[in-house]
């Protein structure tokens, strides 16, 4: 027969096996957060603890192409709006720019004046052998000039060429030159080429002349020349300056110069 067990003690007995089961998870659920919570405050002060990394000359990898200059790169603050981009350090300024554009133009006013200036000689030139009785006149430096020279012989050609400047035009000469016509080469600064069949098809020659190159007889005969012309008129010099003995070189100089006509006289 079962002992009778008061009904104020069973009811506390029955509460604390029905209840201590939920209490010892409610436990074990506590310690695993508390645990949990301890592993994170470990890592997150393990994560506070490492050591920042400081950027140097040594630590700083920078590939080719990354930065295209130092000077470009600027710090900005967030939320600032980000500056625009500095020009290459090799792309010209502006005041470079203006600079070219500058010495562009004054070495284009340079040449235009140049131009200016040769023609204005040219047309000196001329109205001086048109004036020293020349009946025609052509410009050497104008296109087609031995188109006209050609015109102007009615298609016929010239006899006679006084070449001063051969290894420039002596090629053209020859086709220029008149049945059984003739150039006398009396200047020549350089080599040229020719096409022998122009001298073969007009049964042209050339001939050349060289002042030191003359024997005695030949300067008697000159000398003669030169006095008969003076004293009838037909030689008339043109004086072009007129220089003291002492600037013999500089009068060398300029007779070779563009502009130079007539004679230059050294004077004691």
């Amino acid at each position: 027969m079962l002992p009778r067990i008061p009904m104020r003690l069973a009811l506390p007995v029955l509460l604390a096996a029905t209840l201590l089961p939920a209490a010892a998870f409610a436990q074990s659920q506590d310690t695993q957060s508390v645990a949990e919570a301890a592993r994170r405050a470990r890592a997150q002060k393990k994560n506070s603890e490492k050591p920042s990394k400081v950027i140097t000359d040594d630590t700083l990898d920078v590939k080719k192409g990354d930065v295209q200059s130092a000077t470009a790169e600027q710090l900005r603050i967030p939320g600032t709006p980000q500056a625009p981009a500095q020009a290459a350090s090799n792309a010209p300024s502006t005041a470079d720019q203006n600079e070219k554009k500058a010495s562009d133009d004054e070495k284009r006013a340079k040449e235009i004046a140049a131009l200016k200036e040769q023609i204005k000689q040219a047309q000196s030139d001329l109205d001086l052998a048109k004036r020293e009785g020349a009946h025609q006149v052509f410009d050497h430096r104008s296109a087609g000039y031995t188109d006209a020279i050609l015109k102007a012989t009615g298609g016929r050609g010239v006899d006679i060429i006084l070449e001063m400047l051969a290894n420039v035009n002596l090629a053209a000469d020859l086709k220029l030159l008149a049945t059984r016509g003739r150039v006398i080469v009396i200047g020549s600064r350089g080599d040229v080429t020719i096409t022998p069949r122009d001298l073969m098809l007009r049964r042209s020659s050339v001939r050349a002349f060289a002042l030191w190159g003359i024997i005695e007889t030949e300067e008697a005969q000159i000398h003669a020349g030169i006095i008969a012309g003076l004293d009838n008129g037909t030689l008339r010099p043109v004086v072009g300056k007129e220089l003291p003995l002492a600037e013999a070189v500089r009068a060398h100089k300029e007779i070779m110069e563009p502009g130079a006509f007539g004679k230059i006289v050294l004077v004691s």
